[in-house]
């Protein structure tokens, strides 16, 4: 189609039917226009010829006429019926003879009738997301959209363009565009497909981007190389496109749907600690119109199980595989689909990564005078386990004063459970900060003012490394404040997770007196807040201090019902469970998403540690991100995650400081394709669109030219058939 300058009437909506391509406006070119006129001069030649050599009427003396006279009448009307098909069916098969040389192509074949001589950029939007690697018959997606690409990225004169590859990011070959398309050919055999989503909105921004760096007076055109896949098209906005710009789509997909099972995640039921059996609960979904039966393997370190399930057409199940640690630290593997035949293998198999704690070594930290009236009491019997001995007890769980913090007993717990306390001193407030650092934990149990004195000195020595949600108000309102009921509640975290559909039933007869009031902070992480209470200040709510976590419950468990509750044990647990997490989550991180991981304090020091990936020789291993010292904390950051694995941090004696899976995302396993129709009038924003098969300008639109010959061809046989027909 030829490019339309933009003070011209916009370019026509192209329509494909079967394997013809036409235009609304019926709008035609010829790749040969001059052979086509000659040709269609050269048909008039047969009619000529037919006037030329007309025979001359002779006389001839006859003694009667009647009956010759009545002979040549009839024979007359015969003639001209022949002449006047055999003239027609000759003219037209040398006028088919001229359009089969002069190639017609209904749908504008735009390499063809593009002005050589005008200034023109061209910018190749290129789909390289996860859904790509689908294989479509004896290729994958991505090849062919390669080769597709390849066809636009031909040299023309005044022609510069740039390749944009597209995923969760976008990037460009060149920084704007370029006429070098040697070298954006040699990087466009060289890409490969990312693991993560397609973001349309990124994408869109980085044409305008390179659009505003090229020629203000050069024609715009895009070309979208792409499946087209639901999931990331039904957000597509084209009205963020500068508006003189021509957008042609190349889809890249077959009339029938791919099929595709995979999984969707990998959680746990609990923490993982050593020797305690959970149950690890694999999402399945099945992208596909028929009924499918897949058989699952976790492999571990240590563990190898397999479990079978069914799924149902478009659905989605959850298998669960029993699992008891073998070890402790972190541990990885995989979580796959055995022998399943499907159109994206890149999605059956789950990396995993996460750290299995040994069993929980706890301390409480109180003043309590009277133990049997305080919270540590509570808490003391609800942690106090009856199956172990009192040698276990004594190092699992130990009680012990601010002021004797500094105790082996004490730095050895993983979580701090302050309960019943006065205002610290400096040295106890450092103390306690210095233990979060480190990465340890602590569930500050908050009844009265000097709980928020103490946390307000925590922020102050801790500063941007503890940014709490809410700010406890210190006043004598906390001895006022009783029968207070649960307003709302996180169901989709724990603790309160673990308490499943009975979780209103169970919460409803608690009762909270004490705590003290809240104020939310400015610009606060309102999602890290658990629970409110009847009067909107915070229950409960976790943060970030440093590597370590802080949980702060907001009550007064002497003198709330809740400690008497059977709600209390899980509540207390999970709390306790989810602070004491060495880190890794079964879930892992979907590609695409940044990683930013404070190592631990005994790390060694920066030029020691080490990023590894599983699976990758020494020369081959990717780029994950890098190591940076922080305020003296050793941090591995990685902004975006591109390839899935599990990808280790170790240091100099290859220990193993921290370890992440990066999973495919989910978003791209349905393969289902958004139709032509929704992106042309729903999504487009009133911009008209361009729609090219992906064979492009070697078959598609140009076949007419060999239904033309087959009609001369056709005319031939038909004037020979009609001479022989008058003949007899």
């Amino acid at each position: 189609m030829p490019i339309i300058a933009p003070s011209a009437r916009p370019p026509a909506t192209w329509i494909r039917w079967g394997n013809s391509s036409f235009n609304e406006r019926g709008d035609g070119v010829f790749v040969n226009p001059i052979l086509l006129v000659v040709g269609l001069l050269g048909a008039a030649v047969p009619v000529v010829v037919h006037f030329m050599t007309r025979p001359k009427p002779q006389r001839m003396p006859l003694s009667t006429i009647r009956l010759v006279s009545d002979a040549l009448h009839q024979r007359r009307s015969q003639d001209r019926l022949r002449d006047f098909l055999v003239l027609l069916f000759r003219s037209l098969a040398v006028a088919m003879l001229a359009i089969a040389i002069a190639r017609p192509l209904l749908n504008s074949d735009r390499n063809h009738v593009e002005d050589d001589q005008a200034e023109r950029v061209k910018i190749v939007l290129l789909d390289a997301s996860q859904s790509m690697a689908a294989i479509d018959g004896a290729a994958t997606r991505f090849d062919q959209a390669r080769a597709a690409a390849a066809r636009e990225l031909q040299y023309k004169p005044g022609l510069e363009a740039n390749l944009l590859f597209a995923a969760h990011r976008t990037d460009p070959v060149f920084q704007s565009p370029s006429a070098n398309f040697g070298l954006l050919r040699e990087r466009l055999s060289d890409a490969r497909v990312s693991s993560t989503g397609f973001d349309v909105a990124i994408a869109f921004e980085s044409v305008s981007k390179q659009f505003a760096k090229s020629r203000p007076t050069a024609t715009r055109e895009l070309v979208i190389v792409s499946d087209f896949q639901r999931s990331s098209w039904a957000r597509a906005d084209f009205k963020s496109l500068p508006e003189d710009t021509t957008v042609t789509m190349i889809p890249i997909s077959g009339e029938k749907p791919l099929g595709n099972l995979a999984i969707e995640q990998v959680r746990l039921s609990s923490q993982p600690t050593l020797g305690k059996p959970v149950t690890m609960l694999v999402d399945i979904a099945n992208h596909s119109d028929d009924s499918r039966k897949v058989q699952c393997r976790l492999e571990l370190e240590r563990i190898n199980q397999q479990a079978e399930i069914t799924l149902d057409p478009q659905s989605q199940s959850t298998l669960q595989i029993p699992v008891t640690w073998q070890g402790s630290g972190w541990q990885t593997g995989v979580v796959k689909l055995v022998d399943n035949n499907d159109a994206l293998p890149a999605d059956d198999m789950v990396p995993l990564a996460f750290g299995v704690r040994p069993e929980q070594r706890l301390a409480i930290v109180t003043e309590a005078s009277d133990r049997a009236a305080s919270g540590a009491y509570f808490i003391s019997q609800v942690l106090t386990r009856s199956d172990q001995d009192d040698g276990d007890a004594d190092e699992l769980l130990v009680t012990v004063s601010p002021s004797t913090l500094d105790t082996p007993l004490a730095q050895a717990a993983q979580v701090w459970i302050v309960t019943d306390v006065e205002s610290w001193d400096t040295a106890v407030v450092k103390r306690a900060v210095t233990w979060l650092k480190r990465g340890k934990s602590m569930l500050y149990v908050a009844r009265g003012p000097s709980d928020a004195n103490n946390l307000q000195a925590m922020k102050q020595e801790l500063g941007s490394d503890m940014q709490p949600p809410v700010e406890l108000i210190a006043s004598l309102e906390s001895g006022r404040r009783k029968d207070l009921k649960i307003q709302e509640m996180d169901s989709q975290s724990e603790p309160f997770r673990a308490f499943g559909d009975s979780l209103k039933v169970t919460t409803a007869s608690w009762r909270f007196a004490g705590g003290l009031p809240t104020r939310t902070l400015a610009d606060a992480n309102v999602d890290s807040i658990s629970a409110t209470l009847s009067d909107r200040s915070a229950l409960l709510y976790f943060t970030q201090v440093g590597a370590g976590q802080l949980a702060v419950l907001n009550a007064d468990l002497s003198k709330s019902n809740v400690a008497f509750q059977a709600g209390f044990v899980p509540l207390l647990v999970e709390t306790i469970n989810r602070l004491s997490d060495v880190g890794g989550n079964a879930a892992g991180t979907v590609a695409g998403n940044p990683i930013v991981r404070a190592l631990p304090s005994d790390a060694g020091t920066l030029d020691e540690i080490v990023i590894n990936a599983d699976g990758y020789a020494q020369d081959e291993m990717p780029q994950a991100g890098r190591i940076l010292n922080q305020d003296g904390m050793l941090v591995w950051s990685w902004p975006t995650t591109d390839q899935t694995g599990v990808y280790r941090v170790t240091d100099a004696s290859d220990r193993t400081l921290w370890a992440e899976a990066v999973r495919s995302d989910p978003a791209e396993q349905d393969l289902r394709t958004i139709s032509e129709d929704v992106l042309s009038s729903r999504l487009s924003g009133g911009r008209v669109l361009e729609f090219d098969a992906a064979g492009g300008d070697t078959t598609q639109g140009d076949s007419l030219w060999v239904w033309a010959a087959l009609a001369m061809l056709g005319c031939v046989v038909t004037e020979l058939g009609t001479l022989i027909f008058f003949r007899s």
